[in-house]
Order: C-alpha cells, then sequence, then structure tokens
C-alpha cells in the first residue's frame, strides 16, 4: 500500500467527452443496428457487435482508472520572460486493479495577464500501475509577464481506443509571478554612477559584523566575548560591547518616466525589459536599487529580497495613464535612472537616461530585445479543435515532457 500524497488537489468534476470522431464513430454503429434490424443480415449484426463492443470497452477500461488518480502539483513562485520554467506533477494510482495509460495533465489558469496569450502548460505520463507513482514533467517558457494564478487543471484520457475522452478536474491553487525577461547590458552603463566615489552620500552604515566602528551597547546573551570593551565597560560598571557595521550600499532609484504611456504595447515592454535588466546589473555592482513610477513604489534596500521585489513590482506594472502617479522627490544624494520613450523625455538632473526608442545603443554586443509575442489562437479556433479531437499545438515557447518513474 502507498501512502497518501501530501496536499493532493482537490477533485471538482469528472466528465466524459465526444469529438468529431467519437460522434461520427457512434453515428456510423446506429446505421450499422438499423440496416442489421432491416436486412436481418449476420455480417451487420457481426459489425455492429464489434462496434458497440468497442464503445463500451472505451468508456469501462479507462474511466475506473481516472477515479483512483491523486495528483500533487509542485510549482514554483517565479519566473522569467524567455526563460523554461518546470512544474512536477506527483502522480499516484491508488486503485488496486486498474492501471492508467496516456495521461494528459493540462494546465486552465485562473487569471492570466493576457487572456489571448495563455501560457499552455502540458505534462504526459504513459503508464501508472495500480499502487504506484509517478513524476510528470512540464517544461514551459513565458512570453509575457505578469502574474498567473494556477488553480484548476485537468487530467484527462483517451485510452485504450480514442473513441472517447475522459477527464478529471482538479483544483490547487498556486499564484506564479512571470518576472521580466533581463538581457544583456554593455559593462560600463553605470560608469557614471561609479564616478561620483565608492558610496553614494546619503548612504548609511548597516549594524552587522564589520568594520565600521559605530557605538557602545549593553551586553546581550550570546554576544561573543571578543566584541566586549573591557575598558569603557570598567569606567561605566555596565557590561558593554562594541556595535560594529558594514558600509551600506549605495542607493540607486529606477524611474519610469510617465512618457511610457503614450508608447505602444511593444515599447512599453522594452521599456520595462530595460527597468529589470538596469535593476539586475545594479545589483551585481552591489546598489540598492529601488524603483518608481505608475503607482509603483519599492525603496531602496540591501539584499536579495529587495532587488527580488523590485523584479516582482514591474511584472505587475501597468503602464497606462489611469496609473500615473504624481512624481515623489528623490533625495538628492540618491542616483536616478530614468527609463522614457524618447531622449526628449529626459530629466537633465538624472544620472543616466535610457529612452527606448535607442534601447539597442545600450545592449552588450550579441545581446537582442524581445520581440512582438506571436498572434495567438481564439478561443472559438481553440475549441473547435478540441471538437475534432486535434491536439492544440503548442506554441512556439512550449515544450511538453513525459512522465518519469
Amino acid at each position: 500500500m502507498i501512502a497518501p500524497l501530501d496536499q493532493p488537489a482537490a477533485i471538482s468534476r469528472r466528465r466524459y467527452h465526444a469529438g468529431a470522431g467519437s460522434l461520427l464513430y457512434i453515428l456510423t454503429t446506429v446505421f450499422l443496428a438499423i440496416g442489421a434490424i432491416n436486412s436481418q443480415n449476420n455480417l451487420l449484426f457481426f459489425a455492429f457487435g464489434i462496434g458497440a463492443g468497442a464503445i463500451i470497452i472505451s468508456g469501462f477500461i479507462s474511466g475506473p482508472a481516472l477515479m483512483g488518480i491523486r495528483i500533487r502539483r509542485d510549482a514554483p513562485t517565479a519566473a522569467e520572460v524567455g526563460r523554461p520554467f518546470e512544474i512536477r506533477y506527483t502522480v499516484q494510482n491508488r486503485a488496486r486493479v486498474f492501471p492508467a495509460f496516456a495521461l494528459t495533465i493540462r494546465e486552465s489558469p485562473d487569471h492570466h495577464p493576457r487572456p489571448d496569450h495563455e501560457l499552455p502548460i502540458v505534462a504526459c505520463v504513459e503508464h501508472v500501475g495500480p499502487l504506484q507513482s509517478v513524476v510528470a514533467v512540464a517544461r514551459a517558457t513565458p512570453s509575457t509577464r505578469g502574474v498567473v494564478s494556477l488553480g484548476a487543471f485537468t487530467v484527462s484520457t483517451a485510452f485504450p481506443l480514442g473513441l472517447t475522452r475522459k477527464s478529471v478536474h482538479m483544483h490547487q491553487h498556486r499564484t506564479l509571478i512571470i518576472r521580466p525577461r533581463i538581457v544583456s547590458l554593455r559593462p560600463d552603463l553605470l560608469s557614471r554612477l561609479r564616478a561620483r566615489g565608492p558610496r553614494l552620500a546619503g548612504a548609511r552604515p548597516i549594524a552587522g559584523h564589520g568594520d565600521e566602528f559605530i557605538g557602545l551597547r549593553e551586553y546581550s546573551p550570546g554576544d561573543s566575548p571578543r566584541t566586549v570593551a573591557w575598558r569603557a565597560s570598567a569606567r561605566t560598571g555596565t557590561l558593554l560591547v562594541r556595535q560594529t557595521a558594514v558600509p551600506a550600499p549605495a542607493r540607486l532609484w529606477i524611474h519610469l518616466h510617465p512618457s511610457l504611456a503614450e508608447a505602444t504595447p511593444h515599447e512599453q515592454e522594452i521599456g520595462v525589459t530595460l527597468a529589470a535588466s538596469v535593476a539586475a546589473l545594479a545589483d551585481q555592482e552591489n546598489y540598492a536599487v529601488g524603483l518608481r513610477g505608475f503607482g509603483v513604489a519599492v525603496l531602496p534596500r540591501p539584499g536579495r529580497r529587495s532587488i527580488e521585489r523590485v523584479m516582482d513590482a514591474l511584472a505587475e506594472a501597468r503602464i497606462s495613464h489611469q496609473t500615473r502617479r504624481p512624481a515623489e522627490p528623490t533625495p538628492p544624494s540618491d542616483a536616478v535612472i530614468l527609463i522614457t520613450r524618447s531622449r526628449a523625455d529626459g530629466d537633465p538632473a538624472a544620472a543616466l537616461v535610457v529612452p527606448v526608442n535607442e534601447a539597442g545603443a545600450f545592449l552588450a554586443p550579441g545581446a537582442s530585445l524581445p520581440e512582438p509575442p506571436p498572434p495567438a489562437q481564439s478561443r472559438f479556433q481553440l475549441a473547435f479543435r478540441d471538437f475534432l479531437g486535434l491536439e492544440n499545438p503548442p506554441s512556439p515557447h512550449t515544450r511538453l515532457a513525459g512522465g518519469a518513474p
């Protein structure tokens, strides 16, 4: 007996699907029955028996097998445009007799930032024996940023004859943040900022295990004896320890200029890509990166979690006139990188202006800007292909993977 899965997906409903092929087969079987009754031909009775038996077998074999299927989805919390990610499905068959064959697991996102370019996520499993468990992996490459709410997914099979497709709808909530694409920029892009010195004015030390002395404090249990200030403790009669700090990184702001609201959707995505790429480059050079513009405000803080907050904010940013907010003043000691539609919209006070229409000049050799996403099939086209029993062609941004034991 296999152990039950931890937190498996909840089963919402089960369905039988009849496509164009199924209806044609059933219609042919009905005509055989009518012909056999009218002519009393034994050969037609025999053909009708084979046809009716195939329908019964098709529904009987795979239907009970799906009843015992339990699945747990393990998905990442974040992905990046242009980079493949994996979703793993642990598929368990709790049936004692019936194996499951040719399973297809297909995601049905509850929310996608661009419904006309939904991210198709499909995994396949060849076989799950009774009381066995396998792992299926779906690999996909997103083409648009945003927040995808993964809720319902479907496991289905048309085994053994493909006449009818049986499906079980399951639900397990997970939120996937698709961050903007990061492209390689010129290594000397931030040279103007480095010219201001190793640290910008206004950067304060951060308390920690550093070399910079910032004061004394009372001893707390767990402090190392090496940090005890013995002379100061002797003068005051209280045990004191030295408080040190590490140099704080320079603060850098990335501003999304209001002129981006006038740009085309593709130019806006290039602007967001440039902002994410500049933030990644600044983080590599130990800057504390902040973000402002279109209702987004992320304060510059040191640490990996801070740059992740910037990327998450860019993933959810909506560039439009409705999201524009009055510009907040930036401390004069902080550097500002401005992402604008054109150089004419720049601010002389900014340390660096990155116009979208000149984006190619800021790229590293061999790097390229994202292309417009390919046109997606309409829902009518997808439904029509599903009715015909045809697999919807995966987009060029999607790859599939089969199950693994």
